[in-house]
C-alpha cells in the first residue's frame, strides 16, 4: 500500500513511514506527521495567490471563457489536495467570489456584445 503526498501527490511505500516517521516529499510537504503552522500558512497563501491570478483572468477582457473555466478548476483541484476537509469553507469563500466577478464582469460584456451585434 501507499501513501500519498498532500501537496504534489507523489506516491511513497507505506513502509517509509514505520514507528512514527516522517518522510519530506521532493516537493517540500511533510508526509506523515500533522502539518505544521508554516506548512498550513504557506499552503493558504499559494491558495490565495492562485485564486488572486484567477480573479484577474476573469476580470480581463483578453482571456477566453474556457481558460477561465480550465484554471477554475485547477484552483478547486489545488484546494481539495491542500485542504481536504475544509472545501465547505472554500465553497463559500472562493467560489462565491468566482460567481459574483463573472456575474458583475463576464455577464455584463456578453450582454454588451449582444447589444452591439443588433
Amino acid at each position: 500500500m501507499a501513501v500519498y503526498c498532500p501537496r504534489c501527490e507523489r506516491q511513497y511505500p507505506r513502509s517509509l513511514l514505520e514507528v512514527g516517521r516522517t518522510l519530506l516529499c521532493a516537493c517540500g510537504a511533510t508526509i506523515g506527521a500533522a502539518p505544521s503552522r508554516v506548512d498550513r500558512r504557506r499552503d493558504q497563501l499559494l491558495l490565495g495567490e492562485r485564486a488572486d491570478r484567477l480573479c484577474r483572468m476573469i476580470l480581463s477582457s483578453d482571456t477566453d471563457d474556457v481558460e477561465v473555466a480550465l484554471e477554475r478548476n485547477r484552483v478547486r483541484e489545488l484546494a481539495e489536495s491542500l485542504f481536504p476537509d475544509r472545501m465547505d469553507l472554500y465553497e463559500m469563500i472562493y467560489e462565491s467570489r468566482f460567481d459574483r466577478l463573472w456575474q458583475q464582469f463576464r455577464s455584463v460584456a456578453e450582454t454588451d456584445d449582444l447589444d452591439s451585434a443588433l
